[in-house]
């Protein structure tokens, strides 16, 4: 039993640090983007068409998400990931790097952790994880029901047996 405990909250653990809920996007200036670091970046409708071809943007906000992989005389390059594949339980970003000049840019956002809104979502799960741990065990110890008196039992369909 500990060590199943410990390997749900291993999982809990993986998923919130995992979980897109749990992240923010906080604007930033575009020179104050470092190389590895998760951002967003909205662009002008004229970048989002040289774009939909290799990535999908949404056309109401044309937006692209990506980790920035350096600068190249005022252009930001991003890796973004186009494509998964799969091998076995196992998904593999397949990622392919893109320019952005710097006049397309219309804000950039980097991605960090909310710590509210994960604080909240550990409260809640733990809250949930407890108050089924504390019913299963409060059950365990309880006693069987008493089994039914023979002489109440009234046999509703009798089927003959033999000759």
């Amino acid at each position: 039993m500990q060590g199943t405990t410990v390997g749900l909250t291993i999982c809990a653990v993986a998923i919130l640090l995992l979980s897109s809920a749990c992240y923010r996007y906080v604007p930033i200036e575009t020179a104050a983007a470092s190389a590895g670091e998760p951002v967003r970046v909205y662009i002008t409708e004229d970048a989002a068409d040289g774009f939909r071809e290799v990535h999908e943007v949404d056309s109401t906000v044309p937006s692209v998400r990506g980790t920035v992989v350096g600068r190249d005389g005022g252009d930001l390059l991003l890796a973004v990931e186009v494509a998964q594949r799969q091998v076995g339980f196992q998904a593999i970003g397949l990622e392919q790097n893109v320019r952005i000049p710097e006049s397309e840019i219309l804000a950039t956002e980097r991605r960090s952790l909310n710590g509210l809104a994960t604080s909240a979502f550990v409260g809640v799960v733990a809250g949930g994880v407890a108050a089924i741990l504390t019913f299963i065990l409060e059950s365990e110890g309880e006693p069987l029901p008493p089994e039914p008196d023979v002489d109440l039992m009234v046999p509703l369909i009798s089927v003959p047996v033999g000759g």
